[in-house]
């Protein structure tokens, strides 16, 4: 167990939700787990943040994105996503039953 505890100490995520009480409080859970947690408002903010993150060469490790959000939806920002990088663990969250 502490193996993958020291292993998920050393991810990156990017963490892409709408709902702004969900973010925080997930977010917080999430950056006590990874070594780095970005939280964004939307898929176009997701996008713009893998970008840059890529492109200072500090990639993230893994995406979790809510499915339904404005400007870019959760899938919509995967297949954006998936133009560039066809590996990237990628995971939906939704509040929707």
């Amino acid at each position: 167990m502490g193996n993958v505890k020291s292993f998920l100490k050393k991810l990156k995520v990017l963490y892409v939700e709408d709902d702004e009480s969900t973010r925080n409080v997930f977010g917080k859970f999430l950056s006590k787990k990874f070594e780095t947690t970005i939280s964004c408002i939307n898929g176009f903010d997701g996008y713009n943040e893998y970008i840059k993150a890529k492109h200072d060469k500090s990639p993230f490790d893994i995406i979790i994105s809510d499915i339904n959000m404005p400007k870019i939806d959760g899938i919509e920002f995967l297949e954006k996503i998936r133009e560039l990088d066809k590996k990237i663990p990628f995971i939906f969250t939704t509040a929707r039953t």
